[in-house]
């Protein structure tokens, strides 16, 4: 069958990780183990091909969708090649993802999909030569994305017996093209509509890729080896180290979060001056700019500024780089928050609506009450 014939044009040589050395981790003892370990891998291969593709002078190939925002080549070739490669070992699921499929790119911009054929062909099968012969079941394989089986409208969950798998191939393309921050997004949702699975790639990160599996806490997958937060201490995004030992001055930051008994607070945003980590916590926006880019805690506590993308703000959270992320927009995309929630969630920390409800994934667009709050795991009791 085109699915199943998918991987025997897939040489040794072109896989970037190799699952069966995930396996071998024997982590997580989970019923999805088997489903962390291919995302892992997925993702992981996302993040070198980014990191062998970017050029100093950014990437080329760049169009810009509806809402004025960048998509590159890149993210046509990782969604694609994802999309066949879930598709061939979970053919029963579901998948919703950011950008189009292939054959929609081709019907509206040919030159830009044939340079992504090219990229498939060059980064994941191994073949230098423009001119050579593209499989033509594997070329069937990547022209047939999971989202043929699951719905069309935005808003229209799957069948509840149906998983879906939740990507995000490149969120925050302006980093990707501006060399900062931003990320390669995976979840899973099981057939009650929870997540079970999340994976974070940051390919700016000494330890990029970051898993969560549902009851098993997170791990970073780094040369061939699972390890836990602490032993990735290392790794801090450049500009967190003037903060870095904000959880230290926790006591502090009651003047910031009073409580509601507590007339006498004095407010921080009184004062003339205000340092981050030490008089407020560090703290990440998503702030509407068209509603006036609102500041939760006045001008003189402004947000610590990370860029680009949602993902890459639930990384740093997930860290206990910053305290917490709040995001004002009460109608969001489900692949730009669904990989962030769990890693945040299973690394200690909590993830809520403006009500203080738990986040549920309804659709591949959704509304959420007054936002979201994502409190980092030294935080998150409070």
């Amino acid at each position: 069958s085109i699915l199943g014939s998918l991987l025997l044009f897939l040489p040794l040589s072109f896989c970037l990780v190799q699952s069966d050395a995930l396996s071998s981790t024997h982590w997580p003892a989970s019923r999805y183990a088997k489903e962390a370990q291919l995302a892992a891998t997925l993702v992981a291969q996302a993040v070198q091909l980014c990191q062998a593709i970017q050029t100093p002078h950014g990437t080329t190939a760049t169009t810009y969708k509806d809402d004025d925002t960048p998509v590159t080549v890149i993210d046509y070739a990782i969604q694609a090649y994802i999309a066949a490669r879930l598709q061939q070992e979970f053919p029963t699921d579901s998948l919703w993802a950011e950008e189009q499929d292939l054959v929609s790119l081709q019907q509206q911009n040919p030159i830009l999909a044939e340079m992504v054929v090219d990229m498939i062909k060059k980064n994941f099968l191994g073949h230098q030569d423009h001119d050579a012969a593209f499989p033509q079941d594997m070329f069937e394989a990547m022209l047939q994305p999971m989202t043929s089986k699951s719905e069309t409208e935005n808003n229209i969950q799957p069948h509840p017996q149906h998983r879906v798998w939740i990507l995000d191939p490149i969120d925050g393309t302006q980093g990707l093209m501006n060399h900062q921050e931003y990320a390669v997004g995976l979840a899973l949702r099981d057939e009650q509509g929870d997540l079970v699975v999340g994976v974070l790639g940051n390919p700016s990160r000494r330890y990029p890729v970051m898993v969560a599996v549902q009851k098993h806490g997170i791990r970073f997958w780094h040369q061939d080896t699972w390890m836990r937060l602490e032993e990735t201490h290392d790794d801090e995004h450049h500009s967190s180290r003037s903060y870095k030992n904000w959880s230290q001055h926790q006591e502090n930051y009651k003047n910031v979060f009073p409580s509601a008994n507590d007339d006498k607070a004095t407010m921080p945003w009184n004062h003339h001056s205000t340092t981050v980590g030490r008089d407020y916590p560090p703290y990440l926006l998503s702030r509407p700019k068209n509603k006036g880019s609102p500041l939760p805690f006045g001008p003189h506590c402004p947000p610590v500024q990370l860029c680009c993308g949602s993902l890459v703000k639930y990384f740093a959270v997930a860290r206990g780089e910053v305290a917490g992320l709040i995001q004002y927009q009460d109608h969001v995309k489900s692949w730009d928050h669904a990989p962030g929630i769990l890693c945040v969630q299973e690394a200690g920390g909590s993830v809520r609506d403006g009500l203080g409800h738990s986040v549920q994934i309804t659709g591949k667009q959704f509304g959420i009450a007054k936002g979201i709050v994502a409190c980092a795991p030294s935080t998150s009791h409070h």
